[in-house]
């Protein structure tokens, strides 16, 4: 047994390398059986000394093989009879061991209390020679027999009975082998708890040579696994012990002569037993043996290995394939196996030579392949026929009529836009049936060749030229004359994406149709001569003509009508039969058939305007007669149901429903209005207000964007959404239908029939038309938004990584950028990156990014440790030498953060101007999106890379690679889902699932990462970028992995050429990547992005720059590539390669050699030879103010905004207090400082600021216009009487919605929009009050239990201002708390008047001392304060709703649950209603303690403090609960 092995299994492998190791020391043991050892002590000192482990397991096979040996004395022979012996007892020894029982199931039996088992005795170990040395007081011990050594190992043996009757057990002792030197001696643990058995059993011979060392290992680690870092492996070293044998297995699992990969470790050990046996068979020494022996020997040896093949393929073939295991299953967890994509499906897609998403997602094999067909139904979806918005084409049909072409002039650009406003935005003939054909191409070259979007878009580009218009940033400028100003520009793809999107629904809508039409075939045969055949054949035929989705509803709404069997055949599951049904049963069709036009005949007529002459003999009563004994009682009855049948067989038939949503899309109206929860919540500024309140918006001007908001406000309760016909419409519709099948005779029977078919078509058309139109075009708009979302989604995932990396401005070239980041929080971090973005070093300061200053500061020792620290902090830095400092931009803390490296960096540039590098002449300080860093402290695949970190070190590093590669970085994201999170859109999640999102994302990474091209080496060699190699095309995760191991497979971990990588990717993989792979040191065009089908073109271009005479398809490969090289020299290219004139060459390719349209291809070979790879992504942009200022103070143009009312508490008054500079300082919820003038306090002059304002004090402010500055997060705001008036409100939300923005938009009040007033439900004796004459939305002349009755069913925190009971000289203000708790707060009215006068209201209004102008002030700075308390405390985690008993019941619960902890809570007080009451229990005893808070305007008033906030109360509480309240008076009053 060899070193390796020993370790393995004395390290307690993996599963796999224990059965390795077992496998090997079987081998070992039939090794020595074939050549015949010895009985007795001959082979006993031998095995033990050269074998080991070996010698010791096999102790069975030895003693059997060794008695038949020399019974028989012959070599050939014993091999031949013992061959079945030795199946048989390896076999036994394998059933032993999986039935043996551990030490882990002995403790189980026990804990178990099961008895009538013998615990099975601890195996002893060898003795190591250390120990027998150093065991100079213990007995010698006396040689004993192979038997008693077995029983000393391994315990008694059930077969030991039968091997002694037989008499074969062999006697000699094992005496112990020399014990080797100290230094190599190699102790194990009597208490191991290994599972592995063979721990226990291994001594390591001085013949072994020296031990390993721990850098020797790690040496060997790293350079048998190229790209790993060593910690990791390591790491895996530790734990699972020398896994290079389960590399080998993985690397020779498919390879040919290697393992199969559905082959199992047994067999794996089989198959190396049968290869050794027949080399022990081949070399068989026998001094008697002759030629003929040895031909006996060698043709027993071949029939055993052909035996063992058929038991084998015997045991395999009994499960079939489908219970076949992969290699790894038998060694991993199905989870891991999973996980790590080794299942024998994974195995599949990396063996098909399909791009690995296509195989993910394929087309069903028996979608249509009639690619003519599906290019014109594509094409008329992009041009927006069928479409809601009546022909008006989707955003990418807009890109084919005006987006932008390469090489277009300006002048050509306009000469086209005149051409489609004169054509009403229709194309000329020749270029629509141009793009049809383009269309054509491009699903053949999808679905035909497997080619992805990225290589048809780079590589045949000629031949998409029409498919390609784009955005204006996108298109490339018009040439010069001599080409250049050619230039490589970022493209999107958004036509063919589109194209890809359209396919996939054609194929579901034609696989539908293919499906209906079967079972309709299958019915018209069945039923050929009955009504059902001819209803069946109708709807063949309405299939054919069937081109959208609803077009099928129609075709199935009729079926389901007619066939009671289910479209596949087979029958429906009972169902509750239907009014139809039952009326029907009855035979009452009959008399729909004969008494008029049926569906069809109206269908028909309704599209040719043709009117009815059907028209029955007798009256309808007098036919209605026939079916009074059917089940009818009465002739109303029957036409009832008459009236019911006709209604129904209208209201499903095809083309009157496909008249109908023609009339639908032409004249139905949208009409939103919000409800009276959205009238309290949507103010002009939230997100639905824009469609907050439409009215007879045309269907067909709704967008998909609207509809979205429209169904999001409905699903949330804020909005009631409609859309139909106005009554008017109705009436005019049922007029045209009435022309079609009312009756023209005057008569009076034509009257009567009349009368009832009126009666049809307005059931028809109110119960079953108008719905089926309303949910179709609900349908269809439905589909607009998600379309709409998954476009904006799209934006938002290409702004997160569409720029380059960062390079210092105004860099002349590119550089390798070192940064260090940072990530403000309790503590701040930064790490350092080297250039290749891997760790290098990072520092966490606990003091950098607090306020530690002013008044309230904890004292100079924590002033002193932010001094060190800054200090450690410029030591970072200094030593590591970064470009740039990237600051997460989140959280104000992030601004201070930002400040100190600032500050750092200027340091440095005085005092170290050395630690500046090179290329730049200052260090750089950037803020950076921390929204994709954040999602990365928790993302699988960066947690598995670096498992060791901390989330916030992960947070950190991933924002510093976030600059340095952020499609890199955002590709980690995508494969634990975590991309889905990332915001891309407002109605993200209402809309789209974050499956979709994942989706959307990894569509924008293939378009970006495929156009700036991938470093294969590089993205190998760090495993943070390998995930780019996912988004390569025809590459997935399976193949990507493919990749990373061919290219760490090769010497040194890199390869010098594309064209290593085909034999592993396979040609039409290989052809759909190459282009997008750069291989950097190698043959020079291989670091371009010329695909190596086109090296011939270049080649050709260097013999005719270069003019050379010899053909180079013949030349050595040096020469070439020496050539080559040569017009990659600036110089040369400028003089020899840039004046080529490309469009002959091109020409040549196309006419002469048949090569197609290559003039784009070669026009990019020339300037790849200039510029190989170069950049073509935008270059890095700094963060915009407006987004800085968004991402620090979390606030969004919904949550502040100029005009919007807010909610803030003011912390002092600045300059003097009775001058104009006065104003007052207050802080938002979002850290941000607001002022309020001394002039915008009050409409009335102010001598003292303070009369109006205190600090402390939560006050209701307007953000004033033009009020917000985002360069120093400071917000001006007003709070005057006038400026907090409702109208002020409708003000802004007129200016921003209505009028010229949006003529739809109304200002109207609509019905239900306000919550209905209740009336008193008991009427209660009213205490006496004076009705006052005050004009006011609040006020009303009700008494104090009219009052609370109004608010019982109100929202918490409504306010009913009411008279007083004390007289015309108070008022009283109502404001509900909570559940049937109330507030009342009393008004004093100063300056009244006498008469009729002193019914008004007076001035000013005083409420505890303070003076209020008028009611609006008194809402404004007394109640809605106290309302925003209310509301907070009731939204807290401690807030316990039920009466003073309940919440005493639920501290004493928590007690109990934990006695450790001491719980309290916040609830109402219904013994002093308007007050909160704390309950707390201090100690064990239980005892509930109480204590009253009291609301006020300026916050929470407890124990005579006022606490602006409920947490700040709480943190005074916590400390001070154990102290006595003041005065020990439970209530404040």
């Amino acid at each position: 047994m060899s070193d390796d092995e020993r370790e393995d299994v004395g390290n307690g492998g993996d599963d796999a390398q224990a059965v390795n190791a077992v496998r090997n020391a079987e081998e070992a043991a039939e090794r020595g059986a074939d050549v015949g050892a010895p009985a007795g002590g001959a082979g006993g000192d031998d095995a033990v000394e050269s074998e080991g482990v070996n010698a010791t397991v096999t102790a069975d096979a030895q003693q059997e093989d060794a008695t038949d040996a020399n019974a028989e004395g012959d070599a050939t022979a014993a091999a031949e009879e013992d061959s079945d012996d030795e199946d048989e007892g390896i076999r036994r020894r394998r059933r032993k061991r999986a039935m043996a029982l551990d030490e882990e199931d002995y403790e189980l039996l026990e804990d178990n209390q099961v008895t009538g088992f013998k615990r099975k005795e601890k195996k002893k170990r060898i003795q190591t020679a250390a120990e027998r040395e150093g065991a100079t007081t213990a007995e010698p011990r006396a040689a004993g027999t192979i038997a008693d050594l077995e029983r000393g190992l391994f315990g008694e043996d059930d077969d030991e009975e039968a091997a002694g009757a037989e008499g074969e057990a062999p006697t000699a002792a094992v005496q112990a082998p020399e014990a080797p030197d100290a230094k190599h001696a190699v102790a194990y643990s009597d208490d191991d708890d290994s599972e592995d058995e063979m721990d226990d059993f291994i001594v390591r011979d001085e013949t072994d040579g020296p031990k390993e060392s721990k850098e020797e290992r790690q040496r060997r680690l790293k350079s048998s696994i190229p790209g790993l870092r060593r910690d990791q492996l390591q790491d895996a070293a530790d734990i699972f012990g020398d896994t290079e044998e389960l590399h080998r297995m993985f690397a020779r699992r498919n390879r040919v002569g290697g393992v199969a990969e559905s082959q199992s470790v047994e067999d794996l050990a089989e198959d190396s037993s049968d290869g050794e046996d027949g080399e022990m068979d081949d070399f068989i020494e026998n001094d008697d043996a002759n030629a003929e022996d040895y031909e006996r020997a060698r043709a027993a040896a071949a029939e055993r290995r052909a035996a063992k093949v058929e038991q084998k393929s015997a045991r395999k073939s009994v499960g079939g394939p489908a219970e076949a295991k992969t290699w790894a299953s038998k060694a991993f967890e199905p989870s891991v196996v999973k996980e790590q994509m080794l299942t024998a499906a994974d195995d599949q897609i990396r063996e098909t030579d399909i791009p690995e998403r296509q195989q993910l997602k394929p087309r069903p094999a028996s979608a249509p392949m009639d690619w003519e067909h599906e290019a014109r139904w594509i094409y008329d979806r992009l041009m927006g026929v069928g479409s809601v918005q009546k022909g008006q084409p989707t955003p990418e049909g807009a890109l084919l009529l005006r987006g932008a072409a390469d090489y277009e002039s300006e002048e050509a650009r306009m000469n086209r836009e005149y051409m489609l406003e004169q054509s009403m935005n229709e194309l000329p003939a020749e270029e629509a049936e141009a793009i049809i054909s383009s269309i054509v191409l491009f699903l053949k070259l999808t679905f035909e060749e497997h080619l992805e979007v990225p290589y048809i878009g780079t590589q045949r580009r000629d031949d998409m030229v029409l498919l390609l218009r784009g955005r204006y940033e996108e298109a490339r400028r018009a040439l010069d004359e001599d080409g250049g100003n050619y230039e490589r520009l970022l493209r999107r793809f958004d036509v063919m994406y589109a194209i890809l999107d359209w396919d996939d629904r054609y194929v579901r809508l034609e696989l539908r149709k293919s499906r209906l039409a079967a079972s309709f075939n299958a019915i018209a045969e069945a039923k050929a001569d009955h009504e059902h055949g001819q209803v069946a054949r109708q709807l063949i035929n309405h299939l054919h003509y069937a081109t959208m989705d609803h077009f099928v509803d129609d075709i199935e709404a009729k079926a389901n009508l007619f066939f009671k069997e289910k479209l596949d055949g087979t029958s429906r599951r009972p169902q509750r039969r239907t009014d139809y049904d039952l009326h029907v049963a009855k035979g009452i069709r009959d008399l729909v058939k004969m008494s008029g036009p049926t569906a069809e005949t109206l269908g028909e007529s309704l599209f040719h305007y043709k009117d009815s002459d059907n028209l029955a003999d007798v009256p309808p009563s007098e036919l209605a007669k026939v079916y009074l004994d059917q089940g009818f009682t009465k002739i109303e009855h029957v036409m009832e149901a008459f009236v019911t049948v006709a209604a129904t067989e209208i209201g499903a038939e095809p083309t009157i429903r496909n008249w109908l949503r023609d009339k639908f899309s032409e004249h139905a109206t949208v009409s939103t209005h919000p409800t009276p929860q959205g009238t309290e919540i949507v103010d002009p500024w939230h997100p639905i207000a824009p469609i907050k309140r439409l009215k007879d918006v045309p269907l067909y001007k709704v967008t998909g964007e609207q509809f979205a908001y429209m169904m999001e406000g409905k699903r949330r309760g804020l909005l009631k959404v409609s859309i139909g016909f106005s009554k008017v419409r109705v009436e005019h519709t049922l007029q045209e239908m009435y022309t079609s099948y009312l009756s023209e005779n005057e008569s009076a029977l034509a009257n009567e029939w009349n009368a009832v078919r009126k009666s049809i078509l307005e059931k028809a058309l109110n119960e079953h038309l108008l719905p089926a139109a309303t949910r179709d075009f609900a349908s269809m708009l439905g589909q607009d938004a998600r379309d709409h979302m998954a476009r904006t989604c799209s934006e938002g995932a290409w702004s997160y990584i569409y720029c380059a990396p960062w390079q210092p401005p105004r860099a002349e070239e590119e550089i390798d950028v070192r940064v260090v980041a940072a990530v403000a929080g309790s503590p701040a971090t930064f790490v350092a990156l080297d250039t290749a973005g891997e760790l290098v070093d990072y520092i966490q300061c606990h003091t950098i990014g607090r306020n530690l200053g002013g008044p309230r500061a904890a004292g100079g020792a924590q002033m002193n440790s932010q001094q060190d620290e800054l200090q450690a902090l410029m030591n970072f830095v200094v030593q590591h030498r970064p470009h740039v400092c990237a600051v997460g931009a989140i959280g104000m803390d992030a601004r201070r953060v930002y400040e100190v490296l600032t500050a750092t960096v200027a340091r440095i540039v005085e005092e170290q101007p050395r630690a500046i590098p090179e290329e730049v002449s200052v260090i750089a300080v950037e803020y950076v999106d921390d929204t994709v860093a954040k999602l990365c402290e928790t993302a699988s695949v960066v947690k598995s890379e670096m498992p060791e970190q901390t989330p916030v070190v992960l947070r950190a590093v991933a924002l510093g690679r976030y600059m340095l590669n952020p499609a890199a970085v955002v590709a980690s994201l995508v494969p634990g889902g975590e991309a889905g999170s990332l915001p891309m859109c407002p109605l993200q999640d209402a809309v789209l699932s974050k499956d979709d999102r994942v989706a959307i994302m990894e569509r924008q990474l293939v378009t970006l990462v495929n156009q700036a091209g991938v470093d294969v080496n590089a993205v190998c060699a760090h495993p943070w970028m390998a995930g780019l190699l996912r988004y390569v095309a025809g590459l997935g995760p399976r193949k990507a992995a493919v990749v990373v191991n061919a290219v760490r497979s090769h010497e040194g971990g890199v390869i010098d050429n594309k064209v290593d990588l085909k034999p592993s990717l396979k040609e039409t993989v290989f052809r759909n990547a190459a282009a997008f792979l750069r291989v950097v040191g190698g043959d020079v065009l291989d670091s371009t992005r010329t695909h190596p089908e086109h090296y011939d073109k270049a080649e050709a271009i260097v013999q005719n720059a270069l003019e050379v005479e010899d053909d180079m398809t013949t030349m050595d490969k040096y020469d070439k590539e020496r050539l080559i090289e040569q017009c990659f020299q600036p110089k040369t290219w400028e003089t020899k390669v840039a004046p080529l004139i490309l469009e002959d060459y091109a020409g040549y390719l196309e006419t002469e050699a048949g090569m197609g349209k290559l003039l784009e291809i070669v026009r990019e070979i020339r300037v790849e030879m200039r510029y190989p790879f170069k950049e073509i992504r935008p270059p890095w942009v700094s963060l915009a103010p407006e987004n800085l200022f968004s991402l620090l103070t979390g606030e969004t143009p919904q949550t502040l905004a100029q005009g919007k009312l807010i909610h803030c508490t003011v912390k002092k008054i600045e300059g003097p207090r009775d001058g104009r500079q006065a104003r007052a300082v207050c802080t938002l919820d979002s850290g941000l400082i607001g002022y309020v003038d001394k002039s915008d306090v009050s409409d009335n002059h102010v001598d003292r600021l303070e009369e109006k304002i205190q600090p402390g004090q939560v006050i209701t402010a307007r953000v004033a216009m033009d009020g917000i500055d985002i360069h120093n997060f400071t917000v001006q705001l007003v709070c005057s009487g006038r400026t907090l008036k409702p109208a002020e409100t409708a003000l802004w939300e007129e200016h921003m919605h209505a009028g010229e923005r949006n003529p739809y938009y109304s200002m109207e009040i609509q019905d239900g929009e306000l919550a209905p007033k209740k009336k008193s439900a008991a009427q209660k004796k009213k205490p006496a009050f004076i009705k006052r004459n005050i004009d006011h939305p609040y006020f009303q002349n009700i008494d104090p239990v009219a009052a609370q009755d109004k608010l019982k069913d109100a929202d918490i925190g409504e306010v009913i201002i009411r008279p007083s009971s004390k007289g015309v000289r108070n008022l009283s203000c109502t404001m509900k708390m909570y559940d049937d708790i109330y507030k009342h707060i009393d008004i004093r009215e100063g300056n009244k008047g006498s008469g009729v006068s002193n019914l008004g209201l007076g001035s000013p209004l005083i409420i505890d001392g303070e003076e209020y102008e008028d009611l609006d002030e008194v809402m404004a700075r007394h109640v809605e304060p106290q309302v925003s308390l209310v509301k907070h405390m009731l939204r807290h985690r401690k807030f316990m709703g039920g009466t003073k008993d309940e919440v005493d019941a639920a501290l004493k619960q928590q007690l109990a649950r934990s006695p450790s902890i001491r719980p309290y809570a916040l609830s109402v007080s219904y013994e002093y209603q308007g007050m909160f009451c704390m309950s707390y229990i201090r100690s064990s005893s239980g005892n509930v303690h109480h204590e009253y808070i009291v609301l006020t305007p300026a916050g929470f008033k407890y124990r005579k403090m006022v606490f602006p906030t409920v947490d700040r109360l709480l943190a005074f509480f916590k400390v001070n609960c154990a102290k006595p309240p003041p005065g020990h008076d439970p209530n404040p009053w």
